[in-house]
């Protein structure tokens, strides 16, 4: 199991919307902690008005590995591309909404 899974393992997905421009928001939650701060910030929101089940996800420093778990574990349905955001390079995927809501309904 990767450090990531591990990581993962701890955590519980949890979506919202960015307030700018209502674009989609993945974090990962402490299930010990639900109303704490998350464990990761998965998506990174960016200037483009993108459909409510698509993200841009950052998978470098502390998230690194965090792509090939979502992979994994079923919740990427499809990969568009990346995107140089400075330095760095960012992940356009598209979510599969209803399988994250049920793993989150799961391990509540």
């Amino acid at each position: 199991m990767s450090d990531m899974s591990k990581y993962y393992q701890e955590g519980i997905l949890s979506k919202g919307y960015y307030l700018e421009n209502n674009n989609l928001a993945v974090i990962l939650l402490n299930k010990t902690d639900l109303k704490g701060p998350p464990l990761l910030t998965i998506t990174v929101n960016t200037d483009e008005i993108l459909p409510p089940n698509q993200a841009y996800v950052k998978d470098y420093a502390e998230n690194e590995g965090i792509l090939k778990v979502l992979e994994q574990k079923g919740l990427v349905t499809k990969k568009f591309g990346e995107k140089k955001q400075g330095f760095i390079t960012l992940y356009l995927i598209e979510f599969d909404i209803d399988k994250m809501k049920s793993i989150y309904e799961a391990s509540k």
